[in-house]
């Protein structure tokens, strides 16, 4: 059953994280942005992500920074587009250890034999995971909500 728990918390994370993430894909680089440069791992973006071209030699290479109509660069939207990179895998990684929180909580809950000092330990465990999920995942809606907003910076 925890295992069960597990994997059910674990994928509706992953789920949410990959629902409501917009992909930072902001036009800050002179050359066209080559997403199969920026393979994930465990669903976490690279840093780089969305800035990333290939090279004449098919290489993989960070593009040159984009200038606006008025020669100006996009200098804010690429580093924005990093940012939220590192944002997006931040909020996944605290999702991930507030999943394993939840787990823990449960076997000390499961595993109490009765004590109440022990009940009440599992059950403050679980409450401040599942609080700290609910202030993850929120923190996500923001951050992309932050995402389409600075888009126009970066355009």
């Amino acid at each position: 059953m925890l295992v069960a728990a597990f994997f059910s918390i674990f994928s509706l994370t992953f789920l949410w994280s990959e629902v409501t993430s917009v992909p930072v894909e902001a036009a800050v680089i002179e050359e066209s942005v080559d997403s199969s440069c920026a393979n994930s791992v465990l669903g976490l973006r690279p840093w780089y992500r969305g800035i990333v071209t290939r090279d004449s030699s098919g290489s993989c290479t960070i593009g040159k920074i984009a200038l606006d109509d008025n020669g100006n660069t996009k200098l804010a939207g690429f580093v924005w587009v990093i940012i939220l990179n590192l944002m997006y895998d931040a909020s996944l990684v605290s999702s991930f250890v507030a999943t394993g929180f939840i787990i823990w909580g449960g076997y000390k809950y499961i595993t109490s034999e009765g004590d109440p000092s022990k009940v009440m330990s599992g059950k403050k465990i679980i409450t401040s995971a599942v609080i700290g999920l609910v202030l993850t995942i929120s923190a996500s809606v923001i951050s992309d909500t932050l995402v389409n907003v600075i888009s126009g910076v970066a355009k």
